[in-house]
């Protein structure tokens, strides 16, 4: 066996140490520090990735959940509209007839005494003429009742001495 010879660079110029890669003449020190900040950076920047993932996924489920809970409100309000008349489109028909009652209300002294009578009861709206027996339902006898005004009593100075709640509409029922 013989012995093998160094190779020789062109022009007989044997190599150097600055020429030499560094994995192959030992000093790979740098080279270890880059690679392996590169690779800390590059975990680092894939960790992140992943929490920022993670984040987009919960505030997707979060966005869903409040999608089907708005779903339910929306179907729920949809049932309750259908299982309630709408009062002022459409006039519930009852199931029985009312009761009537037939009622006079007479003209009066005051400033509107001669006008007819408006009244809303329940929703359902009625205009009453007066001096006239008009036949009414029975919730608009009660309404009547119910209007009421306050009048106070005076003393000869003009001082209140007193008060009393007398009806708005004074009624008589035949």
């Amino acid at each position: 066996m013989g012995k093998k010879k160094a190779k020789v660079a062109p022009n007989n110029v044997a190599p150097t140490d600055a020429s030499v890669p560094d994995a192959l003449t030992g000093d790979n020190n740098d080279t270890e520090t880059q690679t392996d900040e590169a690779l800390e950076a590059a975990q680092k920047e894939a960790e992140e990735a992943k929490t920022e993932a993670a984040k987009e996924a919960k505030e997707a489920e979060e966005a869903k959940a409040k999608v089907a809970e708005l779903e339910a409100k929306v179907k729920a309000m949809e049932n309750a509209k259908a299982v309630e008349p709408d009062t002022e489109e459409d006039e519930p028909v009852p199931d029985e007839p009312e009761e009537t009652v037939t009622i006079i209300i007479p003209s009066s002294a005051e400033f509107d005494g001669k006008e007819d009578v408006f009244l809303n009861a329940n929703g359902r709206r009625f205009q009453i003429k007066r001096d006239e027996e008009v036949e009414v339902p029975m919730v608009v006898v009660n309404t009547l009742r119910d209007a009421v005004k306050t009048e106070y009593d005076r003393d000869k100075s003009g001082r209140i001495i007193g008060s009393r709640n007398v009806s708005r509409f004074p009624f008589q029922t035949l």
